[in-house]
């Protein structure tokens, strides 16, 4: 279970000695309002996903309300940058955590799905690529969700080719990971077919003679622990519930893929030109995803309603729908909703892919109308038709002029270029710290971002009181070692000052312009903010990576939800299987 994992993995940490170990009762609740749980959660299901010194520590006594919110402001936008849906998840809203259990369990789950879905790529799990189509590769995989289903339906072909029992089980086909899965039949199959003891004997299949559920889902069990697939502590009950069926399943793949090995040759490693177009890609879905609950549908009349979740950006952004929820979101009312297609949503499944392909071409032609009528972007030569093909440089190409209007929109028009910005942060740099100059920063693809110093040195001058300078290694030209540990470091600070920053932390040690334009209008505005605060009379929060949107606020919860904080609680303990 999840408390007695933590308890497990983070004891001895001298940060989370008042927190740990946990209790049962509201304990967890408790701990992540302390603001420290979650990022040492985080930084455990992901390490290197954001640097530790960035956290306000427990050295100088309790933490502030300003310190707490810092970290929780960091956790977050640390699990944005995972593609975590916060839906308007706030540093408050963690900070009150025991009277927001519902929001709070949704951000561990979602966490934790990632951890156990994560590693479901051919680049992360080589044995997947036996798994792909001829018209699949590597790079542009499947989701992960679709893997997995098609590793659970081969290893039941796979059951039924070798004679063993229960033919009627194994000729299932398996259309999802939750109803399908629950009678703990296939999963007893599942067993079966991976696992393997130490003494080479093949494991029971007990399971699949018990008449009930929930006695299948005990001999699942047990098939599993006699055969050395140890999955922490689970209960019988628990596999009735869908999200259980999927960890089980996710899990038993993570530690027993039981796949050929990959083709030979093995596809080459990706370049570090094809590694940065897909930060780009998942930054864009990112921030798309951010407004998400600004898709009110405006004036329109027809009601754009909430934004889903978007989990592909080339392949959903194709239906053109992400395109104009985010708009909507950025322009409230200049949408027609009533010249939208949502059957584009639907293409895949129709039975006329005709219709399905007209609807993403109109509805992306659409999107480039109120493109240039309500933001007034330069299209070039971009058309509804590249964009509905999934093309992946035209649709970047439009989601980035988007994010700039909206990184731009909170600086007045005198700071609202490259110019502009650079002098504002080269002055800034130099008059925090006069006796200690460095290197000006001449454009946005000046190596002197790429050394990460000044990007501390900047965030320091705007928040002296989260930011230390000190960190930052390497002096004027550092190695590139101490270069990405410097934007390690700067990328979870502007996470923790909660500015809305949506790259990873390698863009800034490459020195990329689209990056580096919007940390810097991001850090900028935060400065801005602070400046107008000190001159009022109360200080005003850091804004959310939502603002733009207006994102309101989750409710509160007082109640409690104990059955599936428990379900959690057994659940994460997959997040992060080892293979024996």
């Amino acid at each position: 279970m999840l408390i007695k994992h933590l308890n497990s993995a983070l004891q001895g940490d001298a940060d989370l000695q008042g927190v740990l170990p946990l209790g049962d009762g509201g304990a967890l609740f408790d701990a992540v309002a302390r603001s420290l749980l979650l990022p040492k959660f985080i930084h455990l299901i992901e390490p290197g996903l954001l640097d530790l010194r960035a956290l306000s520590p427990l050295d100088a006594g309790p933490l502030s309300p300003a310190a707490r919110r810092r970290n929780h402001a960091l956790a977050l936008g640390a699990s944005r940058c995972l593609g975590v849906t916060l839906d308007g998840l706030e540093p408050s809203t963690l900070d009150d955590a025991p009277r927001h259990e519902q929001a709070v369990l949704r951000l561990i789950w979602q966490l934790t799905r990632h951890a156990l879905l994560g590693r479901l790529t051919p680049r992360r799990t080589p044995e997947l690529l036996r798994l792909l189509t001829p018209d699949e590769d590597a790079r542009t995989p499947p989701a992960p969700e679709r893997l997995l289903l098609r590793w659970i339906n081969l290893q039941l072909r796979e059951c039924a080719l070798a004679g063993t029992p229960h033919a009627d089980i194994c000729a299932r086909e398996v259309a999802n990971l939750s109803s399908d899965l629950v009678d703990a039949k296939v999963l007893g199959v599942l067993v079966y077919q991976v696992a393997r003891r130490p003494d080479g004997a093949p494991p029971t299949i007990a399971a699949l003679g018990e008449a009930t559920t929930l006695g299948r889902a005990r001999a699942v069990l047990a098939d599993a622990w006699g055969a050395g697939v140890q999955l922490l502590e689970l209960e019988p009950a628990d596999l009735r519930k869908p999200r259980m069926t999927l960890a089980f399943a996710a899990a038993l793949l993570n530690l027993r893929p039981a796949l050929p090995p990959p083709p030979s040759p093995p596809p080459a490693a990706p370049s570090a030109t094809e590694l940065a177009e897909e930060r780009e890609e998942c930054a864009a879905r990112v921030w798309l995803c951010s407004l998400r609950r600004g898709g009110g549908g405006g004036g329109g009349g027809g009601g754009g309603g909430l934004a889903p979740p978007l989990r592909h950006l080339l392949t959903e952004g194709a239906t053109g729908l992400p395109l104009l929820h985010a708009m909507d979101a950025l322009r409230p009312g200049h949408l027609d909703w009533k010249r939208v297609d949502h059957t584009a949503a639907a293409a895949d499944a129709s039975a006329d892919a005709s219709i399905g392909a007209a609807a993403r071409v109109a509805n992306c032609a659409y999107a480039l109308e109120v493109a240039q009528a309500a933001f007034g972007l330069k299209l070039g030569s971009t058309s509804a038709a590249d964009l509905a093909a999934g093309a992946r440089q035209p649709m970047l190409s439009l989601v980035w002029q988007l994010q700039r209007a909206w990184m731009l929109q909170p600086l007045p028009p005198a700071m609202a270029s490259e110019e502009a910005l650079i002098a504002w942060a080269n002055r800034k740099v130099a008059e925090a710290d006069p006796d200690n100059p460095i290197s000006e920063v001449a454009n946005l693809r000046s190596q002197v971002l790429g050394g990460g110093v000044f990007w501390v040195r900047l965030l320091a001058a705007v928040a002296p009181e989260a930011v230390r300078a000190a960190e930052a290694r390497g002096g004027a030209k550092p190695a590139p070692a101490d270069a990405q540990a410097n934007a390690l470091y700067a990328a979870s600070c502007a996470h923790a000052l909660g500015v809305p920053f949506f790259s990873r932390w390698q863009d800034l040690a490459e020195a990329r312009p689209k990056v580096a334009m919007a940390l810097l209008a991001a850090v900028a505005a935060e400065d801005i903010r602070r400046t107008r605060a000190a001159a009022g009379s109360t200080p005003s929060p850091p804004p959310s990576a939502g603002t733009a949107s207006e994102t309101p606020a989750l409710g509160r919860y007082p109640s409690r939800v104990l059955a599936g904080r428990e379900a959690l609680r057994k659940l994460a303990g997959f997040y992060q299987p080892k293979r024996p």
